[in-house]
């Protein structure tokens, strides 16, 4: 008898926790340039069909391969689903796989491009990492990298990393239709003001304005 009680306790400890886990799904959301030629970056999330967070430790229910298991998954699940929460780097003529509870989100060259935003990351850290369409203050100047970078690399911010333009006064504003430049000055940070600004703007009437030949650049240097 205590035999057999001993092994419905091992049985209901092992499958309980692979119970819970089956509910997680992976995602793989899209893919961008790594930090080097030859190197893609994408992006993955996850999916909590429970109602309550969920853990799965780093191991054999989740895990990367080919190569190293551990490439910053979380192991902590919250309930709902959730897009680009970590992104792994891989060769780009290659497969990366997260595995999680049995469930397989493979990535590779094919999957959909990340349109990454324009976002404003503040003064210049040496020490940072920074992904594509990131904007930094350094030297009186706007930079926005082109492609992710990374300190370990002691990656150089030079012309063929990033976009130079010179910036006066913050916050500046460019606006484009179709790679022609509408507008570029300064504009107070009030959602009004600047709501304004793009109805006017959206006009048929619009005409193209004159800018420095960096800010003319802009779009075609970001891809737009």
């Amino acid at each position: 008898m205590h035999r057999l009680v001993g092994a419905l306790c091992v049985v209901a400890l092992v499958s309980c926790p692979r119970a819970a886990a089956a509910q997680v799904i992976p995602l793989a959301d899209c893919v961008t340039e790594g930090s080097n030629p030859g190197l893609t970056q994408a992006f993955f999330g996850y999916r909590n069909l429970e109602s309550a967070a969920v853990a799965i430790p780093v191991g054999p229910d989740n895990f990367f391969a080919p190569g190293t298991l551990d490439r910053g998954q979380p192991a902590a699940f919250e309930p709902g689903e959730f897009h680009r929460v970590f992104a792994v780097e891989f060769p780009s003529n290659s497969v990366v796989t997260w595995f999680v509870a049995g469930v397989q989100a493979p990535a590779n060259a094919t999957l959909p491009g990340c349109d990454l935003p324009l976002t404003w990351m503040g003064p210049w850290d040496a020490g940072a990492t920074y992904d594509k369409n990131q904007i930094v203050l350094h030297l009186g100047s706007a930079w926005i990298a082109l492609r992710r970078n990374t300190a370990q690399q002691e990656v150089v911010w030079d012309k063929d990393e990033i976009y130079n333009i010179e910036i006066e006064n913050f916050p500046t504003l460019a606006v484009y239709r179709e790679g022609t430049p509408l507008f570029f000055g300064v504009s107070p940070p009030q959602e009004g003001v600047i709501a304004r600004t793009l109805t006017a703007l959206a006009s048929s009437e619009a005409s193209a304005t004159l800018v420095p030949d960096s800010v003319a650049r802009l779009p075609a240097a970001l891809g737009r």
